[in-house]
């Protein structure tokens, strides 16, 4: 509380028109103010950027024309799960940036009250993240710091994604004057800690990581310092849900690999991508599933502590942003290491004990019967059961292009028909037979329709004709 009072920026009318109200929020890159529009007579979210970030590049009209790029294209972007940014500008040192005010509370927030949340609630709320880095990722944008704390949730529990490309007009000019990128190490991917290089790609790995602590309640990898995470990240595989919580749906494993996998490649392409495995999977969870969640974590997670950057240790949170070297190392290929601790509370993640001293006949006619059982439950699964469907995902106005690789990537064939459309611009996509959220057989042909764009016709002359002729060569043409 004395350290807000003691804010100088409290009180104060920013550029003639902004009056700061109130500090919400302070992160590495940047301090948020709860702010008053008195040009529009609105409330608004007032982003001052860390004025030490400019004077490290050393070139701080560089870091200002950086900023207002990132910002006019965040500000073009429109999305219901995207928090809208309004303007930007500077006043003397201050380069600030005015966004939608969102009433409620953040990921992490919500993370820390609740410890885990139910499987459903995850789903749903990295589903809309994924959807909204979706529209960003078809412009060619790229977020870079997906975290809790950029996921704002309204009064409404509707997630909405914050600070688009704010990350990247920092990294660029730290990255290319100090050797270091600026991010939040826990969500940081493989290779933007080893090569400062990130794409669509690397918010997938984000979003899989995001997914990974919203069912555990932790983060994959936690140490001593923000270099021992980083250095994790590159030469370790983020481990499956099912290590810390047993009950896990291999499907779901499954999804948090292959979107956290280190190798870009072996990732989602983008967001859509990803999203449409996400909904796949989540049609192949059963209800009572969806509505469990896990044991919160027992005791204290070990947190980061930044010693390369001061002098005094102290705690940094999950979500704190850091400034790394780059290159700490390329991802190796290597076993997958998993470092698990089972909690003392959840009776389901302690591994069971292993019996050794039963008769060799016996514990081979256990597991003949065990993969018998698997064997047929897989068949089932796969031809009758769940498996053996896909669920047709939701692509909203996209190009063909587009709407085949999302298709692709779930198995299922692509059949394009073509009609002109007086709303749809040639090129994408009116609609998709069968509907969105169908469910069909694996491998099943799928139907684009994709618009022709406004049907034109030549309208024949009748001027100085009668009307009987006029009508008659019209309907001829």
């Amino acid at each position: 509380m004395a350290e807000t009072l003691a804010d100088p920026m409290l009180g104060r009318l920013i550029d003639g028109r902004y009056e700061i109200r109130e500090r919400v929020a302070a992160g590495g890159m940047a301090t948020v103010y709860l702010a008053f529009d008195r040009r529009l007579e609105r409330t608004v979210a007032l982003k001052v950027m860390n004025p030490q970030l400019a004077g490290a590049s050393g070139d701080i009209h560089e870091f200002s024309t950086r900023f207002r790029r990132e910002a006019k294209a965040a500000a073009r972007l429109t999305h219901p799960g995207l928090v809208r940014v309004y303007d930007q500008g500077t006043d003397g040192d201050i380069s600030y940036l005015t966004m939608e005010y969102v009433e409620g509370q953040n990921l992490r927030d919500l993370i820390r009250q609740e410890g885990t949340l139910r499987i459903g609630d995850a789903f749903r709320i990295a589903e809309a993240v994924l959807d909204a880095l979706a529209a960003a990722h078809r412009h060619g944008l790229v977020h870079r710091d997906v975290k809790p704390e950029n996921v704002l949730i309204d009064e409404d529990g509707s997630p909405k994604l914050a600070d688009f490309g704010l990350a990247r007009a920092v990294t660029e000019v730290t990255a290319t004057s100090t050797g270091v990128i600026m991010g939040t190490v826990s969500y940081l991917s493989p290779e933007l800690i080893a090569r400062g290089q990130a794409d669509a790609r690397s918010d997938v790995y984000a979003c899989g990581v995001l997914l990974y602590e919203m069912i555990t309640g932790r983060a994959p990898f936690t140490g001593s310092s923000a270099i021992e995470i980083a250095s994790r990240h590159v030469h370790e595989d983020v481990p499956p849900p099912s290590f810390i919580v047993p009950w896990i749906p291999a499907e779901i494993d499954e999804l948090v690999m292959s979107m956290t996998a280190r190798d870009p490649n072996a990732r989602p392409a983008d967001a859509t991508v990803a999203l449409g495995r996400l909904r796949q999977t989540r049609a192949t969870v059963d209800d009572p599933t969806l509505d469990r969640r896990a044991d919160p974590p027992s005791g204290a997670v070990p947190v980061v502590t930044d010693n390369a950057q001061t002098e005094v240790i102290e705690p940094i949170p999950s979500g704190k942003t850091v400034a790394l070297p780059i290159g700490l190392g390329e991802p190796v290929t290597a076993s997958p290491v998993y470092d698990i601790d089972y909690f003392e509370d959840d009776p389901e993640a302690i591994a069971p004990a292993v019996e050794r001293t039963k008769p060799f006949m016996w514990v081979m006619g256990i597991l003949a019967g065990l993969l018998l059982v698997f064997g047929l439950g897989f068949w089932w699964y796969t031809t009758q059961g769940p498996g053996a469907y896909t669920t047709i995902p939701t692509l909203g106005t996209v190009t063909e292009g587009e709407a085949r690789q999302a298709l692709d990537s779930l198995g299922l064939v692509v059949d394009v028909e073509r009609e002109h459309s007086d709303v749809i611009a040639e090129g994408f996509v009116i609609r998709v037979e069968p509907a969105e959220q169908t469910q069909v057989p694996n491998g099943s042909t799928v139907v684009l329709v994709v618009s022709l764009g406004v049907r034109m016709e030549t309208v024949p002359r009748v001027v100085g004709v009668t009307v009987e002729d006029a009508v008659e060569r019209i309907l001829e043409a």
